[in-house]
């Protein structure tokens, strides 16, 4: 049960003057603040029924008068007495509340309109309920904000751990004002995600327009690299060799990700040839690694005399 003797308009923080309008903004704001199904803290559900006993009270035009007049002791019929006995206020009017009302009030605001609308013509003051009210609640779907976060291929391979400061607009329900507040957010990236992860963090952006603070969304984006390429869990890389070794066989120093070099022997290479080096790729989730994807480039000599290629002619078979 609602904690007796509050301020309703202390309790929704709206001034005694305030609108219909300013009302709903309040409830809106609170309820989903302190819905149980969203708030886990020990008070949440106390103070849900607070908030909602109060707005049944201050959206009803009928019992905001007489709270207005009477206070709280008004709505339990507790009126004084005017002159002869006679009843000063409404006799016989008493206001009780409790949790299922609370529900009720709720469904009705978010769900019996279709969203954030406000009433209907069957709408909540006063009746509690009166309306067919949907089976469950639907809230606004939060609104989310994408930005990119780029991360080297180096980062991706061995797990990364980046923070970022955001900064969080809040206006204030009430007055419209905005003040602005500074976070500090941390990605911990795993070993092998891949461009085009994303990371969300839940109610880390703006809460303007009595809307439920955005979502803030990190996308991962793979930097170029200059001399890898990523293919799925596979890395390429290009080596450039001079053509006596791609005739001659020699053994090759092939670059990694993690900046050493393999020796690999190679025999004769023949145009599109490729070596794959197993686990030399990028991680997996199952602990294993892709293959390394070694593509040659011969590179042929530019200038060549005339002895020079008459010893070619004489050596090399013309093979077709």
């Amino acid at each position: 049960m609602p904690t007796q003797h509050r301020d309703y308009y202390e309790t929704l923080g709206v001034a005694r003057g305030a609108n219909d309008d300013e009302i709903k903004k309040a409830y809106r704001k609170l309820a989903l603040k302190y819905h149980p199904d969203r708030n886990q803290s020990a008070d949440a559900n106390e103070r849900f029924q607070e908030i909602s006993a109060a707005f049944a009270v201050l959206s009803d035009k009928e019992k905001r008068q007489i709270y207005d007049q009477y206070g709280e002791a008004g709505l339990q019929g507790n009126v004084p007495t005017g002159p002869g006995g006679a009843a000063g206020g409404p006799g016989g009017a008493t206001f009780h509340f409790d949790q299922s009302q609370a529900e009720d009030i709720f469904r009705q605001f978010f769900g019996g309109m279709g969203g954030f609308g406000g009433f209907g013509g069957a709408g909540m003051p006063g009746g509690f309920g009166r309306g067919r009210a949907p089976s469950r609640p639907r809230e606004q779907p939060h609104a989310i904000v994408e930005r990119p976060l780029p991360v080297s291929l180096e980062e991706l391979a061995a797990g990364f751990s980046k923070k970022l400061k955001v900064t969080k607009r809040i206006q204030d329900s009430t007055t419209g004002a905005i003040k602005t507040v500074s976070n500090v957010l941390e990605v911990n990236g795993r070993p092998g995600w891949k461009a085009g992860t994303k990371v969300t963090f839940p109610s880390a952006g703006d809460e303007l327009n009595d809307q439920p603070a955005q979502d803030i969304c990190f996308v991962i984006q793979e930097k170029p690299h200059q001399t890898f390429r990523r293919d799925g869990d596979d890395l390429l890389v290009t080596v450039r060799i001079p053509l006596v070794d791609a005739l001659c066989g020699s053994t090759v120093q092939i670059p990694l990700l993690n900046g050493t070099r393999m020796p690999l022997q190679l025999p004769t290479i023949n145009p599109g040839t490729v070596k794959v080096l197993p686990n030399q790729g990028m991680p997996k989730k199952d602990g294993s690694r892709g293959a390394l994807k070694v593509h040659f480039d011969v590179v042929f000599p530019k200038n060549l005399d005339d002895v020079q290629k008459q010893g070619l002619r004489n050596f090399l078979p013309r093979s077709t």
